[in-house]
């Protein structure tokens, strides 16, 4: 009994598809544009500063009270009390009135709609 299916030579089979089996089609292309950098900032920033911008992302991103907290303690050791004061203002000036009295308030005095928090 004859075999139906022959053997083929399965080196021709693969270039009469079209496929190329030289190195050069293995080679991954060229790349000639430039890596981006970062932002230009980080190269500046002073490592203070890029510890804060960290924490405070962290913060941010975790949004729990521990994170806000643990924020406190970079911005205390890290930023000047005048960094800080001027963080605070912008910070404050970003809310509406009645809000910016209310965050002001509990802050500073640990009251909140005129009751203590504690």
């Amino acid at each position: 009994m004859s075999n139906p299916f022959p053997k083929e030579n399965p080196g021709a089979a693969s270039t009469a598809s079209g496929v190329k089996t030289t190195y050069e089609a293995a080679k991954l292309p060229d790349n000639t544009t430039p890596k981006r950098s970062r932002n230009a900032i980080w190269k500046w920033i002073n490592p203070a500063q890029k510890s804060v911008c960290i924490a405070l992302a962290c913060a941010l991103v975790l949004g729990r009270e521990s994170a806000w907290h643990g924020l406190t303690i970079v911005l205390m050791a890290r930023l000047s009390e005048q960094d800080r004061a001027a963080l605070a203002y912008a910070v404050l000036n970003s809310l509406d009135e009645d809000d910016a009295y209310a965050t002001a308030s509990f802050a500073l005095f640990d009251t909140l709609g005129g009751e203590c928090a504690a």
